[in-house]
């Protein structure tokens, strides 16, 4: 049986960072419409690219996303995107 529609996925509590380690390694899936909010000023890296500097509540939206890390260790966030 297959069901029709779009499947959100997203964590589902506030989750803190480990430095450096991949945020989605448990969806093993590609992602569109992605959020990501941060609670501190940290550095993430989207899709293997440079690291950019947030601020404290900045978060930021991308429209695909494979893999996401925050640099830092210890920032809460929490994230939520739509499988492609």
């Amino acid at each position: 049986m297959s069901i029709l529609g779009t499947r959100i996925v997203g964590s589902n509590a506030i989750l803190t960072s480990v430095a450096d380690a991949e945020i989605l390694a448990n969806t093993a899936q590609r992602l569109t419409d992605f959020e990501l909010m941060n609670d501190q000023a940290c550095t993430i890296s989207i899709n293997g690219g440079a690291f950019i500097h947030l601020r404290a509540l900045q978060g930021i939206a991308f429209d695909f996303v494979q893999s996401a890390r925050i640099h830092e260790n210890g920032i809460t966030f929490n994230w939520v995107g739509t499988v492609a």
